[in-house]
């Protein structure tokens, strides 16, 4: 992963209300959330809800899939790995040169 994305995975991530959304959808699994739901959940309106979903979208940390009316949200898994895996490269190399 290259350094513009974690930065910008992380910037979406170093959020309150977007870490929990993050969290609440890991824990939702593959079957994932209806934003509504995650809404009531995490305990905060829907219009602010769909301006944070925005920004993890933007960063590649969920995504969407339209189910007739309603969408079905879902963390990106290899994204959250991907940004772990390079912050572990970053420590390891840190270890080598210090």
């Amino acid at each position: 992963m290259d350094a513009d994305t974690s930065r910008i995975r992380l910037a979406a991530l170093g959020h309150q209300t977007r870490l929990s959304v993050v969290e609440a959808l890991s824990a939702a699994g593959a079957t994932g959330r209806l934003p509504s739901d995650l809404a009531d959940e995490i305990g905060i309106p829907r219009n602010l809800l769909s301006a944070h979903l925005l920004v993890l979208d933007r960063a590649g940390l969920i995504s969407t899939e339209q189910r007739g009316r309603n969408r079905v949200l879902r963390i990106v898994p290899d994204a959250l790995i991907g940004l772990s895996e390079h912050l572990a490269e970053l420590g390891r190399r840190g270890r080598r040169t210090g």
